[in-house]
């Protein structure tokens, strides 16, 4: 086993201490790890990192959009529609003419937001490049399941017994801990599909242990979640399994890929026109906040600047927006209002476009190769029941959540890479 792998391996399976920790040691950690990661493929299958970067080169020039606002964010520019109007006000109160300003309104904390979207990358990539090996993707997809199963096992003690110390179902560590717990479910409804696609196989003891273990993990997710309160974020997590066995049953039917990809596409617009038929906004469907929270988010949003208050200010911004005799607000009612006052509102919008598209390509690919499907289906229904979370609660700006995504994310590309040579027949 090749050191990258293991200290991937030693990562994943660290998640449960990470989301019942400190958050900002939790981060600090990551982003070493993803440091040293990244430079030990580098070291060890320079020809791999090539080839990844190679191949995925759109993937790659995607993600430096993200980058490249950051980066606006932080440049000093000349006062003027784009820089934050906090910048003009300092310099008047300090009797100082100030020539430029920037977009945040507080420079560290976007500069510390770049830092942490770099070490997701740098995840991502070293991810896609172990998981290329076959065996090396199912070790991570493994050690994702157990790590999240752990995590949810946690969560449901934590409810259980709320005097036990565990994070607050309201607190930063709480949010990560359910979101961990729905991808347990995810990665768990993958292992089944991989189990149970092997019908060249008799029923190994490996293979039965397989099954057993994901059947729990998916059962022991679930009762965590409703333990929890988490009635949408279930909902979520069971359209990421019914998409794990519209693929199976499509494959038992031999259907073709681009008629299986055109059914999901009919039954995922009718999923969606029931939701938009209710027609809710960005405030209501985060329902876990109180009124008095989302009053102050609602003005915050109507009045933020279209660029944004930068990456990492929400708790910053919202001191001007709080009403009197409340507690400051640090976390957002949602990852998508967040990013929403920090990124602006076209930028959020571009995201989440961007992540439908990365769903559906990984999801065109599942359905295009004859084996090892399981890892790209695991990555397109992360990202699923990621975007509809990022609605419900601000979890995802949580370091480990980003973690198991980015990794989750490598390990479908590292198998889409070789997509062409090893796709089935149209």
């Amino acid at each position: 086993m090749s050191a990258p792998l293991i200290c991937l391996i030693l990562l994943i399976t660290a998640t449960p201490a990470f989301a019942i920790s400190n958050q900002a040691l939790g981060r600090d950690i990551s982003l070493t790890a993803a440091a040293i990661i990244l430079v030990l493929v580098a070291r060890e299958a320079p020809e791999k990192l090539g080839f990844v970067l190679q191949r995925l080169k759109v993937f790659w020039l995607a993600a430096a959009v993200p980058l490249a606002w950051l980066a606006f964010q932080l440049l000093p520019l000349p006062e003027g529609s784009l820089t934050n109007a906090l910048w003009s006000a300092a310099s008047t109160a300090l009797a100082e003419h100030w020539t430029s300003g920037h977009v945040t309104i507080d420079i560290d904390a976007t500069f510390r937001s770049m830092i942490t979207y770099l070490g997701v990358l740098a995840l991502t990539i070293a991810a896609a490049v172990i998981g290329r090996d076959r065996a090396h993707a199912k070790d991570l997809l493994t050690a994702l399941s157990v790590g999240a199963t752990l995590t949810a096992i946690l969560l449901l003690v934590a409810r259980s017994n709320p005097n036990i110390g565990l994070p607050a179902p309201d607190s930063t560590g709480g949010n990560a801990m359910t979101a961990i717990t729905a991808m347990a479910i995810i990665a768990n409804g993958c292992i089944l599909v991989m189990t149970t696609g092997q019908t060249d196989a008799g029923w190994s003891f490996d293979r039965l242990g397989f099954t057993a273990f994901a059947a729990f993990g998916i059962a022991i997710s679930f009762v965590a979640l409703e333990a929890a309160g988490c009635f949408a974020l279930s909902a979520a997590a069971l359209a990421g399994i019914a998409v794990q066995g519209f693929v199976v049953l499509v494959r038992r039917l031999k259907l073709r890929s681009w008629q299986a990809f055109s059914l999901f596409l009919v039954l995922a617009a009718l999923a969606i026109s029931v939701v938009a038929a209710r027609n809710p906004s960005l405030i209501d469907l985060a329902d876990r906040a109180g009124p008095e929270d989302l009053a102050d988010v609602q003005r915050a949003l109507s009045e933020a600047p279209w660029p944004g208050s930068g990456a990492g200010t929400f708790g910053y911004a919202m001191q001007m927006y709080r009403s009197f005799g409340l507690p400051p607000m640090l976390i957002a009612p949602s990852t998508v209002i967040a990013v929403s006052a920090e990124w602006g509102r076209a930028a959020l919008w571009l995201m989440i476009a961007s992540v439908t598209l990365l769903c559906l390509a990984l999801f065109w690919a599942t359905l295009r190769r004859s084996r090892d499907t399981h890892f790209p289906l695991f990555a397109a229904t992360v990202l699923l029941v990621a975007l509809c979370q990022a609605f419900l609660d601000p979890s995802l700006r949580s370091s480990v959540v980003q973690t198991t995504i980015a990794i989750a994310i490598g390990l479908g590309l590292s198998q889409k890479v070789g997509e062409g040579r090893r796709s089935s027949a149209d």
